[in-house]
């Protein structure tokens, strides 16, 4: 009995051993893709695209040492699955409210034949790319409206109301929101104007209301105010 009963426990240890070297194998293969955080990166209206007055003497050619133009930061964010309305979305340029005489008041708007006879500047925008986990908060504000150090368009107000908006390949617009804000200058607020949601590429523009007071165009000469754009997306 005592033989059999050492056979049996040596014949039980073979078998635990080789089923533990098979179970130890390993029988799988991982896939793997990596994702790194970029930034929210705001790009203005790029200038003049036209042959005749191109943004620079290279613009067409593909960016490189020698040729590298402010519209070439449009081309490398784009993809070619783009739809026709992303790639020829026009972000207008600065806003023009038209030529008038001293002591002109009321509302001039930007994309008004009535205010704005040129067919050009009609109306502004940004190409948002959100490479970041978060919604992006872009925010505007507008400075004073000056002719020059001294004088200045006082109480003019700017309004700006939603022209068109687009997404790039692969998102739509749910969770974006394209806001009309009211901008008082003089005035250093900053007002949140559009969100983009994590990943997404978006392309907006508005067009311009002026309120300019009563007893307010004294001066002759161009009024004129800046619009800065800014990444809000950090604040609360």
């Amino acid at each position: 009995m005592q033989k059999k009963t050492i056979a049996l426990f040596l014949a039980l240890a073979m078998m635990l051993g080789a089923a533990t070297v098979a179970l130890a194998a390993d029988t799988t293969t991982d896939g793997s893709i990596k994702f790194k955080e970029g930034d929210v990166i705001i790009l203005p209206p790029p200038g003049p695209v036209d042959p005749e007055d191109p943004c620079c003497p290279c613009y067409g050619q593909e960016p490189g040492e020698g040729c590298d133009c402010p519209c070439h930061d449009y081309d490398k964010y784009d993809d070619p699955r783009d739809d026709s309305d992303f790639k020829d979305f026009d972000l207008g340029g600065n806003l023009y409210f038209g030529e008038w005489t001293i002591g002109a008041f009321g509302d001039f708007i930007s994309n008004d034949p009535e205010f704005n006879d040129t067919g050009k500047n009609e109306f502004t925008g940004i190409y948002v790319i959100n490479q970041t986990p978060n919604v992006a908060k872009i925010s505007v504000k507008v400075s004073e409206f000056k002719y020059n150090a001294t004088d200045k368009l006082t109480g003019a107000e700017l309004t700006l109301k939603n022209e068109k908006i687009a997404s790039g390949a692969g998102y739509d617009l749910i969770g974006t929101e394209h806001k009309e804000v009211l901008l008082l200058a003089p005035n250093d607020t900053s007002y949140n104007i559009l969100t983009v949601p994590a990943g997404a590429r978006i392309k907006a523009s508005w067009f311009g209301s002026l309120y300019v007071p009563v007893g307010s165009a004294i001066y002759a000469g161009t009024a004129q105010a800046v619009l800065t754009w800014e990444d809000l997306t950090a604040t609360p």
